[in-house]
């Protein structure tokens, strides 16, 4: 694993084939730029998995969810963009915007998917 970094304040990981970006906070219309701009640098690298870590986002809205399409959409082919530790919060959105149908999306408390990517995270704080 290389050092985390950070981009517009997401701590992002790097892995042998997977990249993690750590979001947190709000996806909003006031942080959504940001967001997209830390997924897309982190896509940059080029790693064939770009993970974003949704255990610590409080909120997802459209801004949110644009800044995720925006991002699947200018990955070359051979690069893949997965959410991971999807809050239950957050699955009914992801459902009705059929967002399971473009992105990997691992709900938070289901087997780790990508075991030998990247180590399973423990879990977020309460």
């Amino acid at each position: 694993m290389s050092p985390p970094s950070a981009a517009a304040g997401h701590p992002v990981d790097s892995y042998p084939g997977a990249v993690v970006v750590h979001a947190s906070g709000d996806l909003d219309a006031v942080a959504g730029s940001g967001f997209r701009r830390a997924v897309q640098a982190a896509a940059s690298g080029g790693a064939p998995l770009v993970v974003v870590d949704m255990a610590q986002v409080g909120f997802l809205d459209s801004a949110g969810l644009s800044a995720l399409f925006g991002v699947h959409r200018q990955l070359p082919a051979g690069q893949r963009l997965a959410l991971a530790n999807v809050p239950r919060r957050m699955q009914r959105v992801l459902q009705i915007t059929a967002v399971g149908t473009l992105l990997l999306v691992h709900e938070q408390g289901q087997p780790w998917p990508w075991p030998d990517l990247i180590p399973e995270p423990s879990p977020a704080a309460p």
